[in-house]
């Protein structure tokens, strides 16, 4: 995932017992993401450590692409928002699940099926992402 990282792609792998299960909701899974925005890459860095956090968004709504969309959704929710650039791309991250080699798009976003096969890996699209696009 090299090519990709950072940036705006987030992998769901099989959790070691390592990763505690109230940082996974208790899953089996855990998603991992390197975003390119570089406020929040220094916040990494100057943390020395892994940090789970959930998305800077309410659960089914849109992820935020700016600051203003964030502060929209959270403000008076959590005690601090930190800001950062623009998102690059305006759209969510893409979501892959990667199980035994095989790569399966969980949600599509701005890495396309297309860009992964570029590198080399067969993709699949879960079934529930195209049934939804067959109600369109």
């Amino acid at each position: 995932m090299e090519s990709f990282w950072p940036g705006p792609i987030t992998i769901v792998l099989k959790k070691s017992n390592k990763i505690p299960m109230l940082v996974t909701a208790n899953l089996d899974s855990v998603a991992i993401r390197m975003p390119s925005n570089r406020v929040a890459r220094r916040l990494i860095e100057y943390a020395n450590v892994p940090i789970a956090a959930p998305s800077a968004n309410i659960s089914g709504r849109p992820s935020p692409t700016t600051i203003e969309h964030t502060i929209e959704d959270l403000m008076g929710k959590v005690d601090m928002i930190i800001g950062g650039d623009r998102c690059e791309f305006g759209l969510e991250s893409t979501v892959v699940e990667v199980l035994d080699e095989k790569v399966t798009i969980l949600r599509p976003g701005a890495i396309t099926k297309d860009m992964l096969e570029e590198i080399g890996l067969t993709v699949e699209i879960d079934p529930t992402i195209l049934k939804s696009l067959m109600r369109i």
